[in-house]
């Protein structure tokens, strides 16, 4: 509306109330008919003027509007489609770690009705690791008598240490055990005759070490070598007999039992595990998409706002020159009645409905989402 002022409508206003006018030749006043006429019910023309002028401006402003709403609903669309699946996939996430927490909670009172052992898994290994270790030095130079290299000769005497606490932690675990059948016990039996017997050659072996170390290099021992196989056969069978009773205390009298209870409760409690990890990135990134719709909601509206504020004005406005119109046309006319079409209130331009109010509806569930955030 640049070519209107309140200067112009005022003059405007005041011409149309005359009823002379300025002939262009001779220059001179000549009489016409005061506009509007007394008896004329319709608005005047420069009223329709001033009201489609201001239309054409809002419908100016409508149009960048809708424009500009056309790139911002998709990205707004996206958002509220983004956090419809969260929600959806969090509540199914949220139902499984329930359903996960019930099911580890249940193993775990499974598992609480049987008595723990006496000794942790944790020191049972450690005391295990520390005796095989302490083999090596008892069983590490006597290998050297069979003529190998290093190399076989420690990995022979690494079979031995490894080998007897194995054996051991098996017979600690199988004597506490309820359910020992027959067999169990003669298969006990025979392993424990293997073993000493292995231990007793292993003496052997270590006495002729000896004995032809002391021949080769006296070394000021007053030993005798049958001595030395006894002595070293009660280490090794005392370090034997030691891994079994780490054993017996770190086992369970019923090991099969509790060994898959105690990895249910671990296979659970991993999955549990797994799913609250799931939850709290989905819930992460929930919060974040909100946080981001609220964003885009803010500036949708502000941007509404500054389109809906300046078509308000053009309407007030044209009421404001219309009414500006006709104050101006009354005073200069010489009769003081008010032609008919005054008596009514101006008509006002038409606001489109994009600018009337802010459209939340464009998709399906965003009244839900206004809401929560």
């Amino acid at each position: 509306m640049k070519k209107y002022t309140y200067r112009r409508v005022k003059k405007a206003g005041k011409i149309h109330a005359r009823d002379w006018k300025w002939d262009l030749w001779p220059f001179m006043k000549s009489p016409k008919d005061p506009q509007p006429k007394m008896d004329q019910k319709i608005p005047t023309e420069y009223e329709k003027e001033l009201k489609e002028a201001g239309g054409t401006e809002i419908q100016k402003l409508s149009s960048r509007w809708e424009s500009l709403d056309h790139k911002l609903k998709p990205r707004y669309a996206q958002l509220q489609a983004k956090i419809r699946n969260l929600k959806a996939l969090f509540r199914v996430k949220n139902d499984e770690v329930c359903a996960s927490k019930n099911k580890h909670d249940e193993a775990l009172r499974k598992l609480n009705k049987l008595p723990s052992p006496d000794l942790s898994k944790f020191w049972m290994n450690f005391w295990l690791v520390i005796i095989g270790v302490a083999e090596i030095p008892l069983n590490g130079l006597v290998f050297q008598l069979f003529g190998e290299g290093k190399l076989l000769t420690y990995l022979m005497a690494g079979m031995l240490c490894v080998g007897i606490p194995l054996v051991a932690h098996w017979i600690g675990q199988t004597l506490h055990q309820d359910s020992n059948t027959k067999i169990d016990w003669l298969i006990l039996s025979a392993i424990s005759i293997m073993l000493f017997a292995l231990l007793f050659v292993v003496g052997l072996v270590r006495a002729k070490y000896l004995a032809t170390l002391l021949t080769q290099v006296p070394i000021g021992i007053n030993i005798h070598p049958s001595t030395a196989t006894i002595i070293f056969f009660i280490l090794n069978f005392s370090f034997f007999v030691i891994a079994c009773i780490v054993s017996y205390s770190g086992s369970h009298p019923q090991h099969t039992i509790y060994n898959t209870r105690l990895n249910r409760v671990r296979d659970c409690f991993s999955i549990l595990g797994k799913l609250n990890h799931k939850v709290n990135t989905i819930s992460h990134d929930l919060s974040e998409a909100q946080e981001e719709l609220a964003k885009e909601r803010f500036e949708r509206e502000k941007k509404w706002k500054w389109y809906h504020s300046k078509a308000n004005e053009f309407k007030d406005l044209v009421r404001f020159y219309i009414a500006s119109y006709r104050k101006a046309n009354m005073e200069e006319r010489i009769s003081a009645a008010v032609p008919e079409c005054f008596n009514n209130s101006p008509s006002e331009s038409f606001i489109p409905f994009s600018l009337q109010e802010l459209d939340w509806d464009f998709e399906s569930g965003s009244h839900e989402n206004k809401e929560e955030i």
